[in-house]
């Protein structure tokens, strides 16, 4: 993927990189195979949309400030930022 951040979540600390993993990784458990052919939608994804460049779905949007550059730059990727 084109964009990177070495700050990928809005917490703090040394586990907060693992703890945002573990809970992508529950997240994407908990979505059925199902709903996975249609949106997702992260409300407040921060600037980097760590979960939506995980998850599996037909289209991933995301709500939350950001520029429009970086906008730009993750529809390229298939994420619609807002």
């Amino acid at each position: 993927m084109a964009i990177e951040s070495k700050r990928v979540t809005r917490g703090h600390g040394l586990l907060e990189g693992m703890l945002a993993r573990r809970r992508i990784d529950m997240a994407k458990r908990l979505i059925p195979a199902s709903h996975r052919e249609g949106r997702i939608l992260d409300i407040g994804h921060g600037a980097f949309p760590l979960f939506l460049s995980q998850v599996e779905a037909k289209e991933c949007h995301g709500i939350d400030r950001i520029s429009v550059q970086a906008a730009d730059e993750w529809a390229r990727q298939g994420i619609q930022l807002v």
